[in-house]
């Protein structure tokens, strides 16, 4: 698996709210999938559209989808609350 070197802006109000929301789910130990991978082998970064489908489907449940997915609307590349960035811009 080929990890995408693109890195998120971090510091959007999205990126930050995002911060917060895991923050947040970590003080209640609320599993965030993405959260246990290194960068190295990161489905939700990687280069096989077969790895982000599958990173994709583990954030289904998890309770910071939604702010994720919001900070993720201003990347180019990778999953962000469940979407694959690379499907919706039509590079899959």
């Amino acid at each position: 698996m080929k990890i995408n070197p693109q890195l998120p802006m971090l510091d959007s109000p999205a990126h930050l709210a995002l911060t917060a929301a895991l923050a947040t789910a970590a003080d209640h130990g609320q599993f965030i999938a993405c959260a246990s991978w290194g960068d190295e082998n990161n489905p939700w970064l990687s280069d096989s559209a077969d790895d982000r489908d599958w990173a994709a489907d583990r954030c289904r449940h998890c309770p910071v989808q939604s702010e994720c997915a919001d900070a993720g609307a201003s990347e180019s590349f990778g999953v962000w609350g469940a979407i694959d960035q690379a499907t919706r811009r039509g590079q899959k």
